[in-house]
């Protein structure tokens, strides 16, 4: 019950395009991610597992065009079904900027996804993914990896792909701080104060901002790696 109360406030989240007012985590990685796509997004831009499109509006303000995919129509709006580890309706070196957000951990051959990226990315743009390493189980039964940085860094050299950048957001003390306020978000949800989540969200999430940098070397949430290809 309780895992498809936390799938249905994730999908109304989603939709409402507010999934960083979740948890902390969100919060703090969107925050991140928001500095990563003013950096390096620019023109054409693929939302890779697009999912709820709950990322459109953010991601449209760093494109000039928006097309997003996922493997199945979670959203009406969704531009194209596809399997990101099989063939994608796409041409050669169709995107400036390919945007993948906790998706490669539900693949199964994730090498497969960097490889079609770095098919469909132009010569001089810039894939910005994020891949879990402290995590919880979510989207079961479909999930199988978290990986580190150098096993992004494995990945990436396999694709022929060049790492520019990587940022860890998260850490030890805001995954435990988000696992209790997960658990209290989904009570307020269930008693009908779903508007008080986003309060303890941010406040969880400025709690956070505290933890020291050491600890967020080994331990750490997410990781957004800005990848580009190889001699461009």
């Amino acid at each position: 019950m309780f895992r498809n109360t936390w799938n249905k406030m994730q999908e109304i989240y989603g939709n409402e395009g507010q999934l960083e007012l979740l948890t902390a985590e969100n919060y703090l990685f969107t925050k991140e991610l928001t500095l990563i796509l003013q950096k390096f997004s620019r023109g054409k831009i693929l939302d890779a597992g697009a999912g709820y499109l709950s990322r459109k509006k953010l991601l449209n303000k760093f494109s000039e065009k928006y097309i997003s995919c996922d493997v199945e129509r979670f959203h009406p709006d969704i531009d194209y079904v596809c399997d990101l580890t099989g063939e994608m309706p796409f041409k050669e070196k169709e995107f400036d900027t390919i945007v993948n957000i906790s998706v490669l951990e539900h693949t199964k051959k994730p090498i497969l996804v960097l490889k079609n990226f770095h098919k469909v990315l132009a010569d001089n743009g810039y894939i910005v993914l994020a891949t879990p390493f402290l995590f919880y189980e979510h989207g079961m039964p479909y999930d199988y990896f978290r990986f580190t940085t150098n096993g992004i860094k494995e990945l990436a050299e396999e694709a022929d792909l060049n790492i520019v950048e990587f940022i860890k957001t998260g850490g030890l003390i805001c995954s435990f701080l988000s696992l209790f306020a997960s658990v209290f978000s989904l009570t307020l949800f269930m008693v009908h104060l779903k508007f008080l989540i986003p309060y303890l969200t941010k406040f969880i999430a400025f709690v956070c901002s505290f933890e020291p940098d050491f600890m967020k070397r080994s331990f750490y949430g997410m990781t957004i790696s800005v990848l580009n290809k190889k001699n461009s």
